[in-house]
């Protein structure tokens, strides 16, 4: 046989109610995050990512495989550009 506690649902915590660790976490998951965006310099492809290793892997994939230049714009504002082999529209 099963039975269930008689303990109430806990209840739902805004930030400033609870243990001081409820609260860090409220604030943290209301941070904003800014991407990595990657755009191709020769066609409409592009992505956003959360950190810059998968912004770079794909961007290097991409210009590996279609040979143009994939620009990465890292959310501090720092760009890079990331060129194909034999793209032209890249000095």
């Amino acid at each position: 046989m099963i039975t269930q506690s008689a303990q109430p649902p806990l209840p739902f915590l805004t930030a400033g109610e609870g243990p001081p660790e409820t609260a860090r976490l409220a604030s943290v998951t209301r941070r904003s995050v800014s991407p990595w965006i990657v755009r191709c310099q020769r066609c409409p492809d592009g992505e956003q990512f959360l950190s810059e290793r998968p912004a770079r892997r794909w961007a290097e994939t991409h210009a590996r495989h279609t040979r143009h230049a994939v620009r990465i714009e890292a959310p501090t504002g720092t760009d890079d550009v990331v060129s194909g082999e034999n793209d032209q529209s890249h000095s």
